[in-house]
């Protein structure tokens, strides 16, 4: 029988879903969820059918250490959302592990060797060292720690954190999963991951929320929450906002922040593995969304994102576009610190004068289709 292509296969298995065992982290209670394929990703859903994450169907891989040694495969599937995320999800229906098998040509690529060993070891000698002198864990002692913690430490952290966003704003507050939204908020990341050299890739989440803001979280993570996405007028001034805050990510200001928010051995705990509970997680979640970056942080961020865009061959006007709009109007609270900046004004004319496109033609962030599916994500 032919072979059906990539576009035909996704939309055969357009409203497949199954059940699945999901593990946010190494060590972590096993959940119950339901699985929906999408139109380039995967859904996770709780059995009350509230979204948990999504996972982009062109990283997907199967976890090796799960598949039988002799075949190199197992009846169930258990997946991870890339090659180095720390979370599994196992599947054991056969119509959900074919047609991940048809779409997902990467899925049972062999990972990296691990390149990093040794800076892992000494980060985790000095992680033993800091937790047996608790009195030595100054903020300098644990901002140093920060800086070498393992990738999927600190992306299982950003996963729980986006995942507790909602509780920290309010009862009516939400994770958006719209499929279509989903798929194009996946493309834009991919846009942007590879002009910001962005490691982990960039993993983007939205809350329904009408607060124009977007925090960095842990691990590459940065939430949107839907009044920003409503206060852009087009995919580059939301682009813009999502790369400042990748790069606030990239310097880890994100694990800066949540050290000042909790005390030394919190800190400690959140860094070597300890994710944060129910009760914890809703607060370090507005900490984040509430912190502010000093002048230097947030000039470093906007030069970074400005380059990102010289890179990606969008135009820089986009960012002064959307400073000016939340100068004018930075709505309700938790208000983005685009919008507290007293400088934003003058951000915004170098962002102008920083610009390298113009009038030329260039390809838009996001194709017109994919940039209503976004602005409909909370639907």
């Amino acid at each position: 029988m032919r072979a059906i292509t990539g576009a035909t296969a996704l939309k055969r298995y357009a409203l497949l879903e199954a059940e699945g065992r999901y593990v946010p982290a190494p060590g972590a209670q096993p959940q119950e969820v339901i699985v929906k394929f999408g139109a380039a990703s995967l859904t996770l859903f709780t059995l009350s059918d509230e979204p948990i994450d999504h996972w982009a169907l062109g990283s997907l891989r199967a976890d090796p250490a799960a598949a039988d040694p002799k075949t190199g495969h197992a009846e169930a599937l258990t997946l991870m959302p890339d090659a180095d995320a720390p979370e599994r999800l196992t599947i054991a229906d056969r119509d959900m592990i074919a047609a991940l098998e048809e779409v997902c040509p990467d899925l049972r690529r062999p990972p990296r060797a691990p390149r990093r060993r040794w800076r892992r070891l000494a980060w985790i000698a000095a992680a033993l060292a800091l937790a047996g002198a608790l009195s030595a864990a100054t903020p300098a002692a644990l901002r140093a720690l920060a800086m070498r913690a393992p990738i999927e430490r600190t992306a299982a952290l950003g996963r729980a954190l986006a995942q507790a966003a909602p509780a920290a704003l309010g009862p009516e507050a939400r994770l958006c999963a719209a499929p279509d939204g989903v798929a194009a908020l996946d493309r834009l990341a991919r846009r942007l991951t590879p002009a910001l050299d962005a490691a982990p890739p960039a993993r983007l989440a939205v809350v329904d929320w009408p607060a124009r803001n977007a925090a960095a979280l842990p691990g590459g993570w940065v939430l949107i929450l839907r009044g920003l996405i409503d206060a852009a007028r087009t995919p580059e001034e939301l682009a813009a906002a999502v790369a400042h805050e990748l790069a606030h990510a990239a310097r880890r200001a994100p694990l800066d922040a949540l050290l000042r928010a909790g005390g030394p051995r919190e800190s400690l705990r959140l860094l070597t593995g300890g994710l944060p509970g129910p009760a914890e997680a809703p607060a370090l979640a507005q900490a984040l969304l509430r912190a502010r970056h000093d002048a230097r942080a947030e000039a470093g961020a906007d030069a970074a994102a400005l380059d990102a865009f010289a890179k990606a061959g969008l135009p820089a006007s986009a960012m002064a576009a959307l400073l000016e709009t939340l100068a004018r109007d930075p709505g309700p609270a938790p208000r983005s610190h685009l919008s507290r900046d007293p400088e934003a004004r003058a951000r915004a004319a170098r962002a102008r004068a920083a610009d390298v496109i113009g009038a030329s033609p260039f390809r838009p962030a996001l194709e017109d289709g994919d940039w209503v599916a976004l602005r409909q994500i909370c639907d």
